[in-house]
């Protein structure tokens, strides 16, 4: 039996081991993490050893040194230095338009027995791309939470009036958009693992709120670009007549990018 302890941890270990026991007993002492912490999942990993937290200690009693051997490997792995991790998210969102339109317009003039007139012919092509892009960072614990918002506010001018008295109130409210994200990072191994729901609201042209976002969990490699969801919308209109005609067609994806850098 192994016991690297002193007072009363030493009359622990030694209670807890009885007479008689082939059992390894020993107490360790993470340098990083809380012993409360690393108890649960080192239990969790050995259930045929016993691990029990006592203050920043940890009691362990093993079957066989072997076990033993196992469990001080494993919490080597585990009690490592809590690290710093920014996470950069883009959200990007395009938009294509493309088309063409043609009309006639004219006119007959009949007078004195004589005929006049005009045609008109005008045809239009269009075509428009936008681009939105927005970038959110932020640091944090290592699996800890982080939520990051941007975006912007847009007043509303409300009009009130009351002909009988005279008066005429004029007021309004702040609406506001904004894209942001909340993550919870974890690393394992070479990549990190990250809890992310990314949101993006805009104002339209007629003054509308257009929404997107996705959610999910993904394992990142630090230091690289990472697509990580999309969604794409494709639509077409056409028009025809006797005077008119056009057909118009257009395009609006959205796309969350990440990147994870361990400091």
């Amino acid at each position: 039996m192994k016991c690297y302890t002193s007072g009363v941890l030493l009359a622990l270990c030694l209670c807890l081991a009885g007479p008689g026991q082939a059992e390894e007993m020993t107490t360790l002492s993470p340098q990083h993490k809380t012993a409360s912490e690393l108890a649960p999942v080192l239990q969790a990993a050995f259930p045929q050893a016993g691990v029990s937290a006592f203050y920043q200690q940890l009691i362990v009693r093993a079957p066989d040194a072997a076990t033993l051997a196992q469990i001080e490997a494993m919490l080597a792995r585990l009690d490592t230095p809590v690290r710093q991790i920014t996470l950069t998210v883009e959200q990007r969102q395009l938009a294509n338009t493309q088309g063409w339109q043609w009309d006639a317009d004219g006119r007959l003039v009949i007078s004195d027995g004589k005929a006049g007139g005009s045609l008109a012919l005008r045809m239009a092509q269009l075509h428009r791309d936008s681009r939105l892009l927005n970038r959110s960072m932020a640091s944090t614990l290592e699996g800890g939470p982080v939520w990051i918002q941007l975006g912007q506010s847009r007043f509303y001018p409300v009009w009130q009036a009351w002909p009988s008295q005279g008066l005429l109130v004029r007021g309004g409210q702040w609406v506001s958009t904004g894209t942001g994200f909340y993550a919870r990072p974890q690393v394992q191994g070479e990549q990190v693992r990250v809890l992310l729901s990314p949101q993006a609201s805009r104002f339209q042209r007629d003054g509308s709120i257009a929404q997107a976002g996705v959610e999910a969990e993904v394992l990142a490699l630090p230091g690289q670009w990472q697509l990580i969801g999309e969604s794409r919308q494709d639509g077409s209109s056409q028009q025809a007549g006797l005077s008119e005609s056009g057909q118009q067609s257009g395009s609006q994806s959205y796309q969350v990018w990440l990147r994870v850098d361990i400091q």
